[in-house]
């Protein structure tokens, strides 16, 4: 196994050399070829023998017996884990995120569509973005309760970030509209300034010494409301964007699994990765495999958190090719969602 505390290793030097040429050119990685373009300073027989070594090591393969060596996924994991440096953003890669931010209105759900366009665009990936989550993300500013035919109400939560939800919902008892007022009332009276952490978890007890003058019918229009605000938790909105980059690939030429790859890459699937624990580095990396699902094996997919004061609201990520440019991938992310933290800031504080 290479060893992986040695930073010259002869071994980990040749497959970072043969990785960053299979990332770059889509070509089966050859020794000569090797040698003349990262200048290796070994013959093409010592990188030959090397390469073998790496195969036997399962971290290339030869997918033909005349053809070169290409990763695999442990290859590309231990390339990611250990010879990557993240790369500094060029001046104008920052200027262009800075410009595309100042330039949308700032509404939340504005802001996170126009995030996945952008990664799409400077990545040349296919990005995607998560809503704040609602309950950890916002403080209750007002709630109205609009009555619809029969037992019908369409229920309205405004956020002081100017985030809405709404739902319509059937109560179990038929409601007066002047009773729709004094709910309504009362739940802004007790609910307005609490962050929605606070609400989910101590519901209850901030009620509890006030139910004493609501009718039976008044509590249970009052329990629905609550259950409704607490469902709001489990609805994930996540926004791709930038499908057409990952078609120019050769690797999602064939168009059956390119469909296959586009359903399977839906809402639900990219809710689960996006609540996958972040790696100690701030980015949650899947490789091929890892991503648990036959249909993307030949994607990575990249995430990150964005936040206020440290606390997650959401998460952001990128989805590519195996051979993807995983260090300037990583550098556009990492900024990408201090930028948006940034803006939640000013948008949620200020």
């Amino acid at each position: 196994m290479i060893e992986k505390t040695v930073v010259g290793n002869r071994e980990a030097n040749i497959l970072k050399a043969a990785i960053y040429s299979y990332i770059n050119t889509g070509e089966p990685i050859a020794s000569q070829k090797l040698v003349k373009a990262y200048k290796l300073n070994v013959s093409s027989a010592t990188v030959r023998n090397i390469l073998v070594k790496l195969e036997e090591q399962g971290y290339l393969i030869q997918p033909h017996t005349s053809a070169g060596r290409v990763p695999t996924d442990k290859g590309y994991r231990f390339y990611v884990n250990y010879l990557i440096k993240t790369e500094l953003l060029a001046d104008e890669e920052r200027n262009f995120i800075d410009d595309a931010y100042s330039s949308i209105s700032y509404d939340i759900e504005s802001i996170i569509k126009e995030t996945t366009k952008m990664l799409s665009f400077i990545t040349n990936y296919m990005g995607f973005a998560e809503l704040p989550r609602f309950h950890d993300s916002g403080t209750f500013k007002h709630l109205e309760l609009i009555a619809l035919q029969g037992h019908r109400i369409m229920i309205i939560i405004i956020m002081r970030s100017g985030d809405m939800k709404k739902k319509v919902v059937c109560f179990r008892d038929e409601v007066s509209i002047t009773d729709l007022q004094r709910i309504c009332a009362f739940l802004n009276e007790n609910l307005e300034g609490l962050d929605f952490i606070h609400i989910r978890s101590d519901f209850r007890e901030i009620f509890k010494e006030k139910y004493s003058h609501l009718d039976e019918t008044a509590y249970n229009c009052v329990m629905d409301i609550l259950d409704v605000i607490l469902s709001f938790e489990e609805e994930k909105t996540v926004f791709i964007d930038g499908y057409e980059y990952l078609m120019q690939y050769p690797e999602f030429s064939d168009i059956n699994k390119a469909q296959a790859m586009f359903r399977a890459l839906n809402t639900r699937y990219l809710s689960k990765i996006l609540n996958m624990p972040i790696d100690s580095n701030g980015i949650k990396v899947l490789i091929g495999r890892e991503t648990a699902d036959s249909d993307i094996e030949n994607c990575s997919l990249l995430t990150i958190r964005y936040g206020l004061f440290g606390s997650p609201m959401g998460s952001l990520g990128i989805i590519g090719p195996r051979r993807m440019a995983y260090s300037r991938v990583i550098s556009k992310l990492n900024y990408t969602a201090c930028k948006l933290s940034d803006i939640m800031k000013k948008l949620l504080l200020e």
